[in-house]
């Protein structure tokens, strides 16, 4: 292992701050996208999509191949 010197502080950026507006879910990104932003923000602050007029945070998720002609961010429940 070679070591090597930090970059200085000035070379140095603070991540943007998470506000709750940027947590929401954009069900038009691709699944690869969506899955990993949850994964991200999980399990704080919490991805959260509406349904029905209701906030639903979601803390996991996982991409599944289906035949369902679904678009995404819709759902069907039993």
């Amino acid at each position: 292992v070679k070591p090597q010197p930090q970059p200085s502080i000035k070379e140095l950026k603070l991540a943007p701050k998470i506000h709750k507006e940027t947590c929401q879910i954009n069900w038009d990104l691709p699944a690869e996208r969506v899955n990993n932003f949850i994964r991200g923000l999980s399990p704080y602050p919490g991805a959260w999509t509406k349904i029905t007029g209701k906030e639903l945070k979601i803390f996991s998720s996982r991409i599944i191949q289906s035949g369902s002609s679904l678009k995404p961010g819709e759902y069907i429940t039993d």
